[in-house]
């Protein structure tokens, strides 16, 4: 049996796919690349580490390609299936087919904004919880506290950027 880097298997694998290009994911092929494994990093947006700014993240997917990485943007996965060889095959939406000893699933979490949303408190445009310099939202009477998922804020330039926040009701007195 092969041991490195915390996992075992019976045979040594040779291809892996991970899919989501956000920290884990590349955190993922990272390690991947560094045990001599050919990876292929499959992302459904239109670039790796979708907090950085476009011209950030080009500079990443350039140095993940100087490294070998196989990348596919803008391309989500539609299923798996498993090969008579016992390859594991992933399908995209494209149609393309990748075949893997190891996938990994790296594809993060989506914000619930549904009750925000219902409340008539501002979105931003991805999405997020819009909120101000103090965390407040547009409703008055609610604010946002930094915690897992994204939201949008103002910086102090006046410029729209991306935080962390989930809603948070002041109490009642």
């Amino acid at each position: 049996m092969d041991n490195y880097t915390g996992f075992q298997t019976v045979t040594k694998p040779r291809r892996a796919v991970v899919v989501g290009g956000g920290f884990i994911g590349l955190e993922m092929v990272e390690n991947l690349v560094h045990c001599g494994l050919e990876v292929t990093l499959i992302e459904e947006l239109n670039q790796v580490m979708p907090p950085l700014d476009p011209e950030m993240s080009r500079l990443v997917e350039r140095y993940l390609v100087k490294h070998g990485v196989h990348l596919e943007l803008n391309d989500g996965v539609a299923g798996f299936q498993q090969s008579a060889d016992g390859l594991l095959g992933v399908q995209t939406s494209s149609g393309k087919r990748h075949s893997a000893d190891i996938v990994i699933l790296a594809i993060g979490v989506r914000l619930e904004t549904a009750l925000a949303k219902m409340a008539g408190i501002e979105l931003g445009q991805r999405g997020g919880i819009r909120v101000d310099e103090q965390m407040r939202t547009s409703k008055t009477r609610m604010c946002a506290w930094h915690a897992d998922g994204t939201s949008e804020d103002t910086d102090t330039t006046r410029r729209p950027r991306l935080t962390q926040a989930k809603l948070r009701l002041p109490p009642v007195r």
